[in-house]
């Protein structure tokens, strides 16, 4: 007795129902930041009929600038890599928020930070004399908001340590980041309240 072809139909849906979601996370691990999932802008009467009346396709906007810190010297590989260290520990630490970011390092040798719903993704530039954060994506979800400032703080206490905290045997001139302490003030000022 051959299967009737809507059980065949039935069957290859509930196998696509099945190999969708895992097929999905094994794409996050490896998405570019051109690719973050952004929702469809609201239309309007210039972009409705594809501008046949003289308007354009809207544009994604560049990325955001969340952070600028100032800094005296900068060791911009091995401070990279401290952060991604310390990316890489938070995921396993937050039990709420279990591999919440993806770390990976960027052609221009910043530390790109990818949020698990792919609705934006942090960039850490690190310049000769700037530490800039930057947002990219069109809409973050809400989600990525709140996470993000938790994370940027995180990120805030650790280059604390590696500017302020005293370490046996490592000459000031020697460790990966000179600051002023202002600098770390007044960007942790602009962020929103961390989690409690």
């Amino acid at each position: 007795m051959t299967p009737r072809p809507w059980k065949i139909v039935m069957l290859l849906l509930s196998m696509v129902a099945t190999l969708a979601p895992l097929c999905l996370s094994f794409s996050l691990l490896s998405i570019p930041s051109s690719c973050l999932r952004t929702n469809p802008p609201k239309s309007s009467s210039t972009t409705t009929h594809m501008g046949l009346f003289g308007g354009d396709e809207p544009k994604p906007d560049g990325p955001k600038t969340v952070l600028s810190i100032p800094v005296q010297t900068v060791k911009p590989r091995p401070l990279r890599f401290f952060l991604q260290i310390y990316v890489l520990g938070e995921q396993n630490s937050q039990k709420d928020n279990s591999k919440a970011w993806l770390p990976r390092e960027s052609d221009d040798g910043g530390l790109q930070i990818f949020f698990k719903d792919g609705t934006g993704m942090c960039n850490i530039v690190l310049e000769p004399n700037n530490i800039v954060i930057e947002r990219h994506g069109q809409r973050p979800s809400l989600q990525y908001m709140l996470q993000e400032s938790v994370m940027l703080h995180g990120v805030l206490d650790e280059l604390h340590k590696v500017a302020f905290d005293e370490i046996d045997d490592v000459k000031d001139s020697d460790r990966l980041l000179i600051l002023q302490q202002e600098a770390l003030d007044k960007a942790r000022e602009s962020l929103p309240a961390r989690k409690a």
